[in-house]
This record gives structure tokens, C-alpha cells and sequence, in this order.
């Protein structure tokens, strides 16, 4: 009895989702017969968070072995409504 009373003063919300915008470009250049560079980046778009991008460089090794890393950012440009204490992230990873 105690939970169906409980049940019965929930407030329900309907949520929305905000839509999500990605632009990915990226390519196979080759360097030399046994290097090939493969770059991309990935850009991510949320309205009411900051602006997202990784970068990204691999490269392939005689065609067996893959060496690369990575950058990815926060960028607040044009986002003057975003909350003052929201963190500025970035990260660096290798592979």
C-alpha cells in the first residue's frame, strides 16, 4: 500500500531528445609502399553543449600494424548560453 500511494503523487515528464549533428571526413593517403597515413576527424554538434571534435591519425605499418593517436576537445565558440562552471575537457590518447 505504501508504494501505491507513492506511485500515485510521481510527477511524470515527457523527455525530448535533442537532435545530434556529426560530420566525419577522413581519408587513405599513401606515403610511401609500406606507410599509409589515415587521417579523420569527427565533429559533433548538441544544442546546449559545447562544441565537440576528435582528431585523429593512424598509420598503417607494411599493411599489418596500425600506430596512431588521437586529440579530442571542447570548444564553447559561439555558446555564450552554456553554464559557467561546465568543464573544459580534452583528451589525448595513442594507440
Amino acid at each position: 500500500m505504501l508504494a501505491q500511494s507513492t506511485l500515485q503523487r510521481q510527477e511524470f515528464q515527457l523527455a525530448l531528445a535533442d537532435p545530434h549533428f556529426f560530420l566525419l571526413l577522413g581519408g587513405l593517403i599513401p606515403l610511401h609502399p609500406d606507410v599509409q597515413l589515415k587521417p579523420s576527424i569527427l565533429v559533433r554538434e548538441v544544442q546546449g553543449a559545447p562544441l565537440h571534435y576528435d582528431l585523429n591519425a593512424l598509420f598503417l605499418l607494411k599493411s599489418r600494424l596500425w600506430v596512431g593517436g588521437s586529440y579530442r576537445s571542447n570548444v564553447r565558440a559561439g555558446k555564450e548560453n552554456l553554464a559557467p562552471t561546465l568543464n573544459r575537457r580534452n583528451a589525448v590518447a595513442a594507440s
